[in-house]
């Protein structure tokens, strides 16, 4: 297979566990009275990336995020187990500015620095590495001339992230490779290392950078539409059970995996991913289903892997509340942890009813109302009138001499129509803080 011009080699789909997954999986399954759903499965390929790294956070997995503009020395409380969403304080305003959390719990297994139970059950570090020694924190951009997928996000790079695989799965034009920045002046989607990014879409990528004039043009939607754009790509890309590894049901018990690590390998310890499936339309099925993905082993000293991304939805405003809750998944499998860590600075999964939403360029009677609800970082490309949450960047806890997966997966929920986009960069090594 080739894409850009560039073979595509086929991954090694991660098949350890699979078959107690599967077991304990339906045995959850009908815990929470979905029988009939086996949710571990082994359908597709896998994804392709791009790179990112000069910039750098120091946020950690499942805690504040935003766009990489420095630390800003503010604190976020320690969220209660009853409630991430309320309880937090992200210390962002629009546009993903970050914020930095300060944890408080104690040592997370091997990691040195604190933790913050952010009411996810998680207890992941909540730091970012830091260690200016660490020879993959800055690695080197190599996609100026390229529209190589795993370039754009920063595999391959020197002192970068070196797979054994890369792939993708979904519709041919589920995803693709952006150069530069994306919509008009003071769009805030420019590379986050390099000079490219990728796209995933429920829809056409090719729709992403386009006008809404020019889709109008492209497709017969309606410019002044509000769903549009939408593409559906059929029932080949209709899933009832997610590709292996990705397992859907939380894992047993409210005890964080980090704790328990017996856990790991069962499920999603973030416990983020069965809910908002079932929050689409009652129906358990992925439409229009995209993935990039790729294995590697984790070098000496490497204690984290970053990644930045932003979601992009047409979903808002007509159809959020609605059962279109359209999801992302950012799925680690390690001995480590196995589960989704892409959350937004509050917590929240992305998913169209409970993300946050930086930039909103339309009113909502819940979301944004008053005439407040004009959004020029949106205009000019193919989510003008929609909503979009800014650069998120997320860590996740890796151990040396693992071989791990990362799948990002983005899928419609509800039903194929209106889409939804994930910009995706910088993936890198981190090392931990000294000491």
């Amino acid at each position: 297979m080739w894409i850009h011009g560039q073979p595509l080699e086929t991954t090694r789909c991660v098949q350890r566990r699979a078959d107690r997954d599967r077991v304990r999986a339906v045995a959850v399954a009908l815990s929470l009275g979905v029988s009939g759903c086996t949710w571990s499965g082994v359908i597709g390929v896998v994804a392709d990336s791009e790179a990112e790294g000069s910039e750098a956070s120091s946020l950690d997995v499942l805690s504040g995020g935003g766009q990489l503009s420095g630390s800003t020395g503010e604190e976020t409380d320690a969220l209660s187990q009853d409630d991430a969403s309320t309880n937090a304080t992200s210390g962002a305003s629009g546009g993903g500015s970050s914020a930095d959390s300060q944890g408080t719990s104690g040592d997370a297994g091997t990691d040195p620095r604190p933790v913050d139970d952010l009411g996810d059950s998680s207890e992941l570090s909540v730091f970012g590495g830091g260690d200016l020694e660490c020879p993959y924190k800055t690695p080197s951009a190599c996609d100026d001339t390229s529209d190589d997928f795993a370039a754009a996000i920063g595999l391959g790079c020197e002192r970068g992230i070196q797979p054994s695989s890369v792939s993708l799965a979904g519709a041919p034009s589920s995803h693709g490779v952006h150069h530069g920045q994306l919509g008009g002046p003071s769009s805030p989607f420019t590379p986050k290392h390099g000079e490219r990014f990728v796209l995933l879409s429920t829809g056409d990528v090719a729709h992403v950078a386009m006008s809404r004039d020019e889709i109008e043009t492209a497709t017969g939607c309606a410019a002044d539409d509000a769903l549009c754009p939408s593409t559906v790509h059929g029932p080949d890309y209709r899933y009832e059970i997610l590709p292996s590894p990705i397992n859907p049901s939380p894992v047993e018990g409210s005890d964080p995996c980090i704790k328990q690590p017996e856990l790991v390998g069962t499920g999603d310890c973030s416990r983020t991913i069965l809910e908002q499936w079932q929050a689409g339309a009652g129906e358990l099925l992925a439409h229009d289903y995209t993935e990039l993905r790729f294995t590697a082993e984790v070098p000496e000293a490497a204690t984290h892997i970053k990644f930045s991304y932003a979601f992009l939805t047409a979903e808002y405003p007509a159809r959020v509340d609605a059962g279109h809750n359209d999801l992302f998944i950012a799925w680690i499998e390690s001995e480590r942890w196995t589960g989704n860590f892409a959350l937004d600075e509050l917590a929240n999964p992305i998913a169209v009813d409970v993300v946050r939403y930086d930039y909103r360029d339309a009113e909502h009677p819940d979301l944004c109302s008053d005439g407040m609800c004009v959004e020029p970082k949106l205009h000019g490309f193919g989510l003008e009138g929609h909503g979009a949450t800014g650069w998120i960047e997320r860590t996740a806890p890796i151990l040396a001499g693992d071989e791990i997966t990362l799948v990002f997966a983005l899928f419609d929920l509800g039903d194929a129509a209106v889409d939804s986009v994930i910009l995706l960069d910088g993936l890198r090594w981190d090392c931990a803080l000294p000491g």
